[in-house]
């Protein structure tokens, strides 16, 4: 997959519209029953964006960061602001040697639980140089049995896939994570459509992005 490890402007970001969404086909029977399959085990986020107000030197950067995707084709990282936190959350177990970052959604009265892989994690050393100038990032932390275990010499993480190597085997530990974290997405559209409202006064209503699944 196209993907390029550069995060959009968290500003552009900031007050973008978005959640879950599922693929459903229903088919609608002569009596009014419906017989209904879900083709997706878990959900898939979509954003919407409507940037207003921008200046010309916004444009300018905006529209050069769509023409470095090329529209729908490379993938990035993106800031959801009400998604990008985790506290103590289980590391998922791929061996006893690796875990995967995720979290889950539990649902309160069944407590069915639908788990989101966290491939983007954001360390940082990356805040502070390539991904982006950002307040809101603490470090990747891991516990082991509710103690506070440090990297060094313990375990690795690799940023562009959210899996963490153990040096030694970690069967029967609890291991949880907190820190931040991007969403891989791709723009939803081949076309930007900017508009000029007045001098040095642009917009582009409707910047939309898929999140991708990996």
């Amino acid at each position: 997959m196209s993907f390029k490890e550069v995060r959009l402007d968290i500003k552009i970001s900031y007050d973008s519209q978005g959640g879950p969404s599922y693929k459903t086909t229903v088919v609608e029977l002569p009596s009014g029953q419906e017989f209904r399959r879900g083709w997706w085990a878990n959900g898939r986020k979509k954003w919407r964006i409507k940037k207003e107000l921008l200046s010309r030197t916004e444009v300018k950067n905006l529209e050069a960061f769509f023409r470095n995707m090329k529209g729908k084709l490379f993938g990035f990282r993106i800031r959801d602001w009400n998604s990008y936190l985790i506290v103590d959350e289980p590391v998922g177990i791929l061996t006893n040697t690796a875990g995967q970052l995720q979290f889950r959604y539990i649902e309160p009265i069944t407590n069915s639980i639908e788990i989101q892989k966290i491939t983007k994690p954001v360390l940082v050393a990356d805040v502070n140089n390539s991904v982006d100038s950002d307040l809101y990032s603490p470090d990747i932390v891991l516990k082991r049995n509710g103690t506070v275990w440090p990297s060094s010499g313990n375990w690795t993480l690799n940023r562009t896939t959210g899996v963490v190597t153990y040096t030694v085997s970690q069967a029967g530990q609890a291991i949880t994570w907190s820190g931040s974290y991007d969403w891989p997405v791709r723009l939803d559209t081949d076309e930007a459509m900017f508009h000029r409202e007045a001098a040095d006064i642009h917009d582009w209503s409707d910047i939309s992005l898929i999140e991708l699944k990996q």
